[in-house]
């Protein structure tokens, strides 16, 4: 088991908390969000950038790409035990 793995489980069976399954909360107001408790929130973010244009065809070249993704990125942001808040993007 991990420290990390170790120290959550430490606090929740310190304090006599409910089961695992009656703290963990989703939502989808802005963006997808994960709450687990007072523990955790993992709020999940998606960003790109799609070009789309057309061509008319001519003759004796080749086809043009119509959709050209440029950029991609994917980040999860949000707050560890309500003290350390973390932003994690690639």
């Amino acid at each position: 088991m991990s420290l990390a793995a170790g120290v959550v489980f430490a606090v929740l069976a310190s304090t006599g908390a409910p089961p695992a399954a009656a703290q963990v909360k989703m939502t989808f107001d802005k963006r997808p969000v994960i709450e687990i408790g007072d523990v955790l929130t993992a709020g999940i973010r998606f960003k790109s950038q799609v070009d789309l244009r057309e061509f008319p065809d001519e003759p004796g070249t080749l086809s043009k790409p119509l959709v050209d993704l440029h950029r991609t990125r994917i980040g999860v942001e949000g707050r560890v035990i309500k003290e350390f808040e973390y932003q994690i993007e690639a």
